[in-house]
């Protein structure tokens, strides 16, 4: 198996860190990168519509966005290369993307591929993938948290016409026959939406960007950057702050909460406030997140637990893991 197998780019896993402030222009040294990568998103999520505000969404990723100490420490051992000018090619590619092209829900920009280049070669020791040239560090477990593993030579991706394996070259997806096939264009009839271009969803059957402003939703989803209104079922802006919402859709402008005494967003509060969280995020604002009891649209705002607590998932956690159903601060593997 693939030991912590997460992808190599600024993108992998909603982003690699958490961030305080911001870092614009310049080379991007590895210190200013989370605070970099947070500040470039926001200003494209900002830009198309999607975040309240630069403020609150950058609120929002830090909540949601945790350090890699393995990373950190892969990085300082000097295991893994950090290319500052490749990160500010991918953030400038993250902060221009087009509102249109699904960018945010699809794959990073090529761009981002060469921040992180590993140093150890095939056969040598490693415990986070982005250690090995070959970007794939195999191990075959461990009882413990950390598993030490070897760097294996890459796996290709399957060319289109081949089984899937691990999964296709660019431009392909993986059919219901286990087969990669070519994505589909603008007007192809599809199943799914994993079978259009960037950009496009698999709406009524066929490839398409979905519905404009003001249009009627189609299998309740319009082109991008629209969302469907849960109140009028047509294409419509995500609401800003004072404007009606759902609080059970959690349809405002990230960084924003939908009230349920006023069904308007709102910017949310701290402990002790009601939520019912928000588009991405807990819709709580610092160290909490909102408890929402089961069959219910809206919650209060609570205080993060500690080491030892228990807890459901890691959004609960001040250290944002939840392990066997406790808190608990991960160990840091890479020696």
């Amino acid at each position: 198996m693939i030991c912590r197998s997460r992808l190599a780019s600024l993108l992998g896993v909603l982003l690699l860190q958490a961030c305080e402030g911001g870092a614009n222009g310049g080379d991007v040294a590895y210190d200013e990168l989370p605070a970099a990568q947070v500040d470039a998103l926001c200003d494209y999520m900002v830009h198309c519509g999607i975040a309240a505000s630069t403020a609150l969404c950058a609120d929002v990723w830090d909540e949601l966005l945790r350090p890699d100490p393995d990373l950190d420490a892969a990085v300082a051992g000097g295991s893994v290369k950090y290319d500052e000018d490749a990160a500010k090619a991918c953030l400038e590619a993250i902060r221009g993307g087009a509102c249109s092209s699904g960018f945010f829900t699809g794959e990073p920009p090529a761009a981002c591929d060469d921040v992180f280049q590993g140093t150890v070669a095939d056969g040598g020791a490693c415990w986070i993938d982005e250690q090995c040239v070959s970007g794939e560090c195999q191990s075959d477990g461990c009882p413990d948290a950390c598993c030490e593993g070897a760097c294996v030579a890459a796996t290709p991706d399957a060319a289109i016409g081949q089984p899937c394996g691990q999964g296709c070259v660019e431009g392909a997806y993986c059919d219901v026959n286990d087969v990669c096939a070519a994505l589909k264009q603008s007007g192809a009839a599809c199943d799914g939406g994993d079978e259009c271009v960037a950009g496009l969803n698999c709406l009524a059957g066929t490839c398409q960007t979905g519905p404009g402003k003001d249009e009627p939703c189609l299998e309740f989803q319009c082109a991008l950057p629209l969302a469907c209104d849960p109140g009028t079922l047509t294409c419509k802006p995500l609401p800003g702050e004072g404007d009606a919402c759902l609080p059970a859709a959690g349809n405002c402008l990230i960084g924003l909460t939908c009230s349920e005494a006023t069904m308007t967003c709102t910017k949310p509060g701290g402990v002790g406030s009601a939520c019912s969280g928000g588009l991405i995020g807990s819709g709580c604002a610092g160290a909490a997140y909102c408890e929402i009891a089961d069959g219910a649209t809206s919650g209060t705002c609570v205080a993060l637990k500690a080491d030892g607590a228990a807890c459901n998932d890691g959004g609960e956690c001040q250290s944002g893991d939840c392990t066997d159903m406790l808190c608990a601060t991960p160990p840091v593997c890479v020696p």
